[in-house]
């Protein structure tokens, strides 16, 4: 990862997700259950529209497909201390490879 890779990653987030979804409340899951990475982006909004619009969004700005899943205000979990925005799970599964 680059420097300062993660507060662009942060900042886009804030500015695409802004209309649709909570954007102070969003964790970005990355996996890589085959050959390909895949981003997954939990947040909380209104409906599970929003999350198709704000998909659709980052596809057409920056270029990458991502999968949104919307809950209710509450589900994203909450830090006492520095938010946990990007959890990174590709490594367990090479691990095993």
């Amino acid at each position: 990862e680059m420097r300062g890779e993660a507060g662009c990653r942060h900042q886009t987030f804030l500015n695409l997700g802004r209309k649709d979804v909570d954007a102070p409340h969003f964790q970005i899951e990355l996996t890589k259950p085959e050959r390909m990475d895949q981003m997954r982006i939990l947040c909380e909004g209104a409906d599970a529209e929003a999350g198709t619009a704000l998909a659709a969004r980052i596809k057409d700005s920056i270029g990458v497909s991502v999968t949104v899943t919307v809950g209710a205000p509450g589900t994203v979990p909450r830090s006492q201390g520095k938010a946990v925005r990007i959890i990174d799970r590709r490594a367990v599964a090479d691990e095993f490879e």
